[in-house]
């Protein structure tokens, strides 16, 4: 359930030094969603073979008001998310897997707010209340080896995604640019994972993902020149390092390559996090410090074309950040059965 209120008011400042209210841009959005669900999940194993398959089924009821305008938009539709997984043990720690799955990425709330914003004169966004999620069909097959201190996964995977949510941007004839979340045609991807944990000692942990992949994105239905086709790639690793009981270190790198998008391209991105926790008060609590992009690269960069435009800018939405926590577990609980979990995840919101 979300239920969201945004009062929006723009001021200007005065000669005084004081700031009024701009008369007709003020209002209030409203954001009302209930999401009722039921699934179910079934599964089994004979001898090297085993399967799970389960079926979720969702009602959506939403409903966005602008107040000062008395603009109302309800909607409410159904939706199904099957998913199916297959396994077959081989000989000398070897497996494959074939699967697929349904999935959703709804909006956040930032692309559902019709307020605009501007970073300057020229330049201005707002979210799109009459965005919908957007729904990935997944298939994939896989193979796994399994080594005495880790394992090693790769994966050939194909997606279609319904209704891909993208930033698109226009300009008016008085150069004024308009930014709108909006849901083009679809995305058609595919592409090779590999995935890997290892343990070289017993104190320190490596994970390790690759992913490189082919997409072709159709946005005829906003303009007939919004789509590409375009080859990318992207990999992650994680170190960890346990130097003492309850003492661990953690490093993490990631870098995407540079790829095309409907209206332009984004260049490449890297950045790196590290991290150092702690238990104590008799391991009722952890004390974790945390160093976000250290070395503040994490900035996204793109170029935008359009019928009367060319622009490049970047964005950084977080600088370098420094975290210092304290987690204080009140009462330990059993987490809750893996089975359980990993249905939810795979048929649910990814």
């Amino acid at each position: 359930f979300r239920d969201m209120t945004n009062d929006y008011i723009v001021t200007q400042q005065n000669s005084s030094g004081g700031f009024d209210a701009l008369p007709g841009l003020d209002n209030i959005f409203l954001y009302q969603e209930n999401i009722h669900a039921v699934y179910g999940i079934a599964a089994n194993k004979s001898n090297k073979f085993s399967y799970q398959a389960g079926l979720r089924a969702e009602w959506t009821d939403v409903k966005t008001v602008l107040k000062e305008t008395n603009q109302e938009n309800p909607r409410n539709y159904m939706n199904l998310f099957p998913s199916a997984h297959v396994t077959l043990e081989l000989p000398k720690e070897h497996a494959l897997q074939l699967s697929y799955s349904r999935r959703v990425r709804r909006p956040f709330y930032n692309d559902l707010s019709p307020f605009m914003t501007f970073s300057d004169s020229r330049n201005f966004s707002a979210g799109n209340p009459d965005l919908n999620p957007e729904f990935s069909d997944v298939f994939e097959i896989g193979h796994i080896k399994y080594f005495s201190k880790g394992t090693f996964s790769s994966s050939l995977y194909y997606r279609n995604t319904e209704g891909k949510i993208d930033r698109i941007r226009s300009v008016d004839e008085q150069g004024n640019s308009i930014t709108l979340p909006q849901n083009l045609n679809n995305e058609k991807a595919m592409g090779l994972e590999f995935t890997s944990n290892y343990s070289p000692y017993k104190w320190w942990k490596l994970d390790f993902n690759a992913n490189f992949f082919y997409a072709d994105i159709d946005g005829s239905n906003i303009s007939k020149s919004y789509g590409a086709s375009t080859y990318s790639w992207f990999l992650r690793q994680t170190s960890r390092f346990t130097l003492a009981p309850a003492f661990d270190i953690q490093l993490r790198g990631n870098y995407e390559a540079p790829q095309r998008t409907a209206q332009g391209k984004r260049r490449s991105l890297y950045y790196f996090d590290f991290s150092v926790s702690k238990d104590v008060l008799k391991s009722r609590g952890t004390l974790n410090l945390s160093l976000l992009d250290i070395f503040n690269t994490r900035i996204s960069r793109s170029v935008t074309r359009g019928a009367n435009f060319y622009s490049e800018g970047s964005f950084q939405g977080r600088r370098r950040q420094l975290n210092l926590t304290l987690n204080y577990r009140i009462k330990q609980s059993k987490p809750p059965a893996k089975a359980t979990k990993a249905g939810m995840s795979e048929e649910g919101q990814q």
